[in-house]
């Protein structure tokens, strides 16, 4: 995942304000990168059904091989979350790669 941690809005003036301010260049691209942001959206999506947040908990328990109650509820779907996001940027480099 080359581009996962890129800033998904990078601020065009950021470069201007380096050679006058003599910034880091890795504190250029503020923001969140695509990973956080599609990482958000599943999120969003996860928790927008107390159900399915439960039933999804439980079943992440026991694919990882763990007591349902062994795992913070929040960390797992925050865990979910982020496997989301990284199946899709893992695709979307692939899509890439395919159209070269």
């Amino acid at each position: 995942m080359n581009n996962s941690y890129q800033a998904i809005h990078p601020d065009p003036m950021r470069g201007a304000e380096q050679s006058i301010l003599n910034q880091n260049p890795h504190d250029l691209d503020k923001g969140l990168t695509k990973r956080e942001y599609f990482a958000s959206i599943a999120m969003q999506g996860i928790i927008s059904n107390s159900d399915t947040m439960r039933e999804i908990t439980k079943a992440f328990n026991r694919f990882n091989n763990e007591d349902s109650d062994s795992l913070e509820f929040g960390k797992c779907i925050g865990r979910l979350s982020l496997m989301y996001a990284d199946g899709l940027l893992i695709e979307i480099e692939n899509s890439n790669e395919t159209k070269k």
